[in-house]
């Protein structure tokens, strides 16, 4: 197994697409191959509907069907992908090893699919590593290189092969070429284990820490692209509990995948992500697992697998008279030094992740990397589906763990804990923001494109009563561009805390809630400061507030005798007075404002 906190990334290979990218195999499941030019241009005009919400979602490459690309109205499709982020990937078939001799394939490929960035290799048999090469080599010197090339050759399940066949081609490349361009295998090899996992009772799911490229070769993540369902695993062969059969219940392989950031780049199947008559979609547990990865996985520069069969790591499996032990459970934990939420809290953000493959409720004591951790520090789960935080302690004196942390899940499902105080990650597709004013909050959210919804209720809670419903918006055609919202609450609490909610009623009947987002009550500011006019014993005064009232403003002398008292209209902003003293004899004076609400506000003045 690779070294932990100080593993250091082998990259045979430039590294310009980055783990926080996402594939979407764009392919759908029925998408017409040939002849069908009606449905060809729906499904066109269906994936470019879909872009601007599919990039909201996280998804920077699009891998496209291999149907009559030119009758797709390629241009079009690529303008609408790359406008909303994302890249395309299109497919190319090299000779097969034996056909060296063949032409190269040349660069024609950016004449019929314009604007491609990406690549997915495809051949009968193992593609030659020289023409590859050859190839990205032609397309660099005439300024086409694309980002990504992407292997994908389901034949491919011997990993000492695969190592020798991305050496071959790192060394046929050139140095420019090497420097601009990511090329990646396909890990069929993990995608067989995570298929056993997900549909072997009896299979030890800690194989798949041993399984993956990554981990069994000397390929890093920047080398490989994981993968769940697709074309290619739709029982080809006909045959049972084989390679090419499809994962029917996909949501663990995903979480594994997803939460995983060294074992590769990580590709989602259309299907699973939006469903079709027979599969729930995936849609909102993937959504919510690439927020986990972006926050709080993007950028962790190691791993450690804590139940792997060879750790170091204690650990005491409360759950194993029932079956749920530890050949059935993979956990692990990220450092999180270098993550987003990691750089925010100067390093304390180690993520750990449990995923239970098990029929039966988990329930384990683990001993814990400590290289970030104190004693005492808690991780809260992010997710939701287990205990709300679980806190590090030294020793575990009944079950003799040390440096544990009690980890808990339902029957065939994960969760992620990340250390410290941290928000829990909403199943939603857009945020809400509010601003609090003295007498109204204003409450904004964006809707991506391709969302659709009917409207939107607008929910409150005071002091964490029930929400309550105090308005409604209805929704503007979102499908083509998005759109822009705002409610003005005007029933404003300055004096307590107060929630805020939406409830997006969808047109299939569901409901989607964004995030509560807190007020607290509202804390009234004022400042002013006072200047000299041309005018001897005249003052400016100029009043600073956060709010609007009606206010008195009185000026005293040292003696506390009362000079002057006037009624002030105070603006929410910037509120100019000027004060007459050229009657009051010299010393110092004290500017005092009084509001409705019987706060008052002083300041020292020298009268020359």
């Amino acid at each position: 197994m690779k070294g932990f906190w100080g593993f250091i990334f082998l990259l045979l290979i430039g590294q310009n697409v980055n783990s926080q990218d996402f594939i979407l195999h764009g392919c759908y499941w029925n998408c017409p191959s040939k002849g069908d030019s009606t449905s060809i241009a729906f499904w066109n005009k269906h994936l470019r509907n879909q872009a601007k919400a599919l990039s909201y979602a996280g998804f920077s490459y699009l891998w496209l069907p291999s149907a009559d690309s030119q009758r797709m109205e390629w241009k079009e499709l690529i303008k609408s992908l790359q406008d909303a982020g994302i890249e395309a990937i299109a497919d190319l078939k090299m000779p097969k090893e034996d056909a060296i001799s063949q032409p190269l394939p040349g660069t024609e490929i950016f004449k019929t699919h314009p604007g491609t960035k990406g690549v997915r290799i495809t051949s009968l048999g193992e593609p030659d590593p020289v023409v590859l090469a050859n190839f990205l080599n032609e397309c660099r010197i005439q300024n086409k290189i694309p980002q990504i090339v992407y292997a994908d050759i389901p034949e491919w399940q011997n990993a000492t092969r695969l190592v020798a066949w991305v050496n071959k081609i790192s060394n046929a490349l050139s140095g420019e070429t090497r420097e601009n361009v990511s090329l990646r295998v396909a890990d069929y090899i993990l995608r067989e284990g995570l298929r056993r996992a997900c549909d072997d009772p009896a299979y030890d799911v800690r194989q798949l820490f041993e399984k993956s490229l990554r981990d069994a070769t000397t390929l890093t993540g920047y080398n490989t692209i994981t993968l769940v369902n697709g074309s290619k695993f739709q029982n080809q062969n006909d045959k049972k509990d084989d390679w090419d059969d499809p994962i029917a219940d996909p949501l663990l392989a995903y979480a594994y995948l997803l939460t995983n950031n060294q074992v590769g780049l990580p590709s989602v199947w259309y299907e699973d992500y939006f469903g079709n008559a027979s599969q729930t979609p995936l849609k909102n547990e993937i959504d919510r697992l690439i927020r986990v990865h972006k926050e709080y996985i993007f950028n962790s520069t190691s791993i450690e697998y804590l139940n792997s069969k060879d750790t170091d790591h204690k650990s005491f499996y409360l759950s194993a008279s029932d079956g749920a032990d530890a050949t059935q459970a993979l956990i692990f934990q990220l450092n999180g030094m270098h993550t987003s939420a990691g750089q925010a809290t100067k390093g304390h953000r180690d993520v750990i992740v449990a995923i239970n493959f098990s029929g039966k409720p988990l329930k384990v004591l683990q001993e814990i990397n400590m290289s970030n951790v104190r004693i005492e520090d808690v991780f809260t789960d992010i997710l939701g589906r287990s205990n709300q935080t679980s806190t590090v302690i030294a020793y575990d004196s009944v079950h003799h763990i040390p440096n544990a942390i009690f980890l808990d899940l339902p029957a065939r499902s994960y969760s992620v804990w990340v250390q410290g105080e941290a928000n829990p990650v909403a199943n939603n597709l857009f945020a809400l923001k509010v601003e609090p004013f003295d007498t109204y909050a204003e409450l904004s959210w964006e809707v991506p494109a391709g969302i659709g919804n009917r409207g939107y209720e607008i929910q409150r809670a005071v002091n964490s009563h029930e929400f309550n419903q105090i308005g409604e918006v209805e929704a503007v055609d979102e499908k083509e561009s998005g759109a822009s919202y705002l409610y003005l609450d005007e029933e404003r609490f300055p004096d307590d805390e107060v929630l805020y909610r939406i409830r997006a009623s969808e047109k299939d009947g569901t409901f989607t809630y964004s995030d509560v987002v807190s007020i607290r009550p509202f804390a009234k500011a004022m400042t002013f400061e006072v200047t000299n006019c041309e005018q001897k014993g005249v003052k400016s005064l100029k009043i600073k507030s956060n709010f609007e009232d009606e206010g008195t403003l009185t000026v005293y002398n040292a003696n506390g005798d009362l000079i002057l008292s006037k009624k002030q209209h105070i603006r929410r902003g910037v509120t100019a007075v000027k004060l007459d003293l050229s009657k009051a004899p010299s010393g110092v004076y004290l500017v005092k404002i009084s509001t409705t609400r019987k706060k008052d506000w002083t300041k020292k003045v020298l009268n020359l």
